[in-house]
């Protein structure tokens, strides 16, 4: 019995933490940390690069719902500290980061922006 609970406990844990974000709970992010004109195009970005799933990351270690690489934006502002790089995985913090990339290097910090995924998006718009 007590595997069965443990088996059960550890499945939550997991499907909490690896859990879809919706298209509303994206646009209030971006709304949140992004500039107006810039809304449509990081909804896309996301969508591609994570499928709004925060605790996305992929083999080059890049994290989060903006797949954003923590060894070069970490300490850099409105970005995680280089202490605490697993705040990449949180969809606030990496929102926040985000505007940061953006205004840095702007869309096309993106492949997924670079490759015209995000020409005609449609599926999550503000």
């Amino acid at each position: 019995m007590k595997i069965i609970f443990l088996a059960v406990a550890l499945l939550a844990l997991f499907a909490s933490s690896s859990a879809q974000l919706s298209c509303s709970d994206m646009q209030g992010l971006v709304e949140n940390y992004i500039d107006q004109n810039d809304w449509n195009n990081m909804l896309c970005i996301s969508y591609y690069e994570s499928s709004y799933i925060p605790t996305a990351q992929n083999g080059s270690g890049a994290s989060g719902l903006w797949q954003i690489m923590p060894n070069i934006w970490c300490g850099q502002p409105n970005c995680p500290s280089c202490d605490n790089t697993g705040a990449f995985f949180d969809a606030d913090a990496n929102a926040n980061c985000a505007y940061t990339v953006l205004v840095q290097q702007g869309l096309s910090a993106w492949t997924t922006y670079n490759n015209g995924d995000c020409y005609g998006w449609s599926i999550c718009t503000l």
